[in-house]
């Protein structure tokens, strides 16, 4: 991780993390920026890059979890349904509210959910009123979740899961 603060009061993060699954010499390199603003306001930079000879790889992404109480979802996308890139044309772009807990949807065989498509911004709210908008130069997919990825790739059932407080 280095660091370098600006004249302006900008300071820049910036990390190399090196992912390879046990047992492969081939994986992939993330490079993350992250540019904190005086304002408040944070902007972020991922790239990846994947060794060739690496099998496709489903989706690379990054997540992030904010504390408890920001429950209140409102995005710019596709919706109001969970959509994917391979079923999305069900889905109108608009301006859509929900709650996260509204996104959950209980397959038999507990699994990702709630992914929207095409998305321009997202933006969490608690009930006073504090946020957290994410946007994006390009679209993008995203979701919000109170079950971490690593919960629903591990449960059989869904009594398996339990609910987390964070989103």
């Amino acid at each position: 991780v280095s660091v370098t603060p600006g004249a302006d009061g900008t300071v820049v993060a910036r990390r190399t993390v090196r992912h390879v699954p046990e047992g492969s010499t081939l994986g992939l390199t993330h490079l993350e920026r992250l540019e904190f603003r005086p304002d408040g306001t944070i902007a972020a930079a991922h790239d990846f890059v994947v060794d060739e000879g690496l099998p496709d790889l489903p989706r690379v992404g990054v997540g992030a979890q904010v504390p408890p109480g920001f429950e209140e979802l409102e995005w710019f996308g596709r919706g109001p349904h969970e959509n994917y890139i391979d079923r999305k044309r069900g889905a109108a772009v608009g301006r859509w509210r929900s709650t996260v807990d509204e996104q959950y949807v209980p397959y038999i065989l507990p699994q990702e959910h709630g992914n929207k498509t095409d998305v321009r911004w997202l933006a969490l709210r608690r009930e006073d009123g504090i946020g957290l908008l994410v946007s994006a130069d390009e679209l993008v997919e995203a979701k919000a979740s109170h079950y971490s990825d690593e919960a629903l790739g591990t449960a059989w059932h869904t009594v398996d899961l339990e609910r987390e407080d964070v989103t």
